[in-house]
């Protein structure tokens, strides 16, 4: 192994767009690797193969690699026996999957390998296209590809979205789908920092007697969220999500806590859905404080004063993946141990025999 000073092996490292994973390029001297890891740690979480620097071993190893385990591609699962080192001006880029959760690597503007958020799950590694059939170290990445055209789009994304021409249009329709189901749009508030993809806070007025105001994001679902497609199969039918707040006492703790929410899944690269339940302590500090620790996101709330949420199913985002709204009812600290207990399904089921449902209300009662 080389002796150099591992600052001297990096090639290239990137940050993802919210800060929370890094990826980086390192050449150890016998071979080169792409890695996944925390931003603000040296450990790697996942780690893929690129390149031998020289001549492959004949035979591999007798038992699959430890997770995150660096060693010489064996030469049947290499596509250049000898080696092939990285050449000094080398061109070297870090293109980001759309989930924030996976990252490409390009040299010199051709794809090279692609680590995946699933990557070091089981005996999978990522993908190399100087790797032959599934080595111990990286699977082959035959191009075409379906990830190459993962990787197609998530560069078409960050272009759009970085040259200013995809924020406007996902604000639109956001925006117009609201005001179809909800009623006349209010005020709006900017929520995230300049750094990080664009995220807004809007609210909408019902128009109904004695009536909530709407909360919503927007533009949260036109990122899909990191982690689930490892967790589940249909995750192309819950990637995309809104979070949405009704109250009737409005304050700045909602657009402050929506802002939270729309950034949460990629900063805590985890994913929200129905049932779930997050922790946010800043919930309604002005007339309950400290009452209401957590949220609870609800697909279907229970009715509140007999009244039930206003539907919004039905949008979809540009490439024609499913939007779900999710409805976030502030909840007790007691409640929040009677979901992580029961789940979030038997918290709803209680809250709605007492009749409290999507309406936040500071003054209702305790159900656990």
């Amino acid at each position: 192994m080389d002796s150099r000073d591992p600052a001297d092996q990096t090639r290239i490292v990137s940050i993802n767009p919210w800060g929370s994973l890094r990826a980086w390029l390192d050449d150890d001297g016998e071979t080169v690797y792409f890695h996944l890891g925390p931003s603000g740690g040296q450990a790697a979480f996942g780690s893929v193969w690129v390149r031998n620097n020289g001549p492959a071993p004949e035979i591999g190893r007798a038992v699959a690699p430890a997770p995150g385990e660096r060693g010489l591609q064996p030469r049947r699962h290499t596509r250049h026996a000898d080696g092939r080192p990285l050449e000094r001006g080398q061109v070297l880029e870090v293109l980001w999957f759309e989930e924030g959760d996976g990252a490409a690597l390009f040299i010199d503007g051709e794809l090279e390998a692609v680590l995946p958020s699933w990557g070091g799950i089981g005996e999978f590694r990522g993908y190399a296209v100087e790797a032959r059939g599934r080595g111990p170290y990286a699977w082959e990445l035959v191009l075409p590809n379906p990830l190459g055209v993962r990787v197609a789009r998530a560069r078409a994304h960050w272009d759009a979205l970085n040259h200013g021409g995809l924020w406007p249009h996902v604000q639109a329709a956001d925006r117009a789908h609201l005001e179809a189901r909800i009623g006349p749009f209010e005020a709006a508030w900017a929520v995230t920092p300049p750094e990080e993809p664009p995220r807004a806070v809007a609210s909408f007025r019902t128009g109904w007697e004695h009536a909530p105001l709407i909360f919503s994001t927007i533009g949260m679902a036109a990122q899909p969220m990191p982690r689930i497609e490892a967790e589940r199969d249909d995750f192309l039918a819950r990637h995309r999500a809104q979070v949405l707040l009704a109250s009737t006492r409005p304050g700045d703790w909602i657009p402050r806590l929506l802002g939270e929410l729309a950034r949460y899944p990629w900063r805590e690269l985890t994913w929200i859905g129905d049932g779930h339940v997050v922790v946010a302590p800043s919930i309604d500090a002005d007339a309950a404080p400290g009452r209401f620790p957590a949220v609870l996101l609800l697909a279907e709330p229970p009715p509140s004063a007999g009244r039930a949420a206003p539907g919004l199913t039905g949008q979809r985002d540009r490439g024609g993946d499913p939007i779900n709204p999710l409805w976030a009812i502030p909840i007790t600290a007691g409640e929040h141990e009677l979901a992580e207990r029961e789940g979030g399904g038997a918290l709803a089921e209680r809250l709605g025999a007492a009749g409290l449902g999507w309406v936040h209300d500071a003054g209702r009662a305790d159900v656990a």
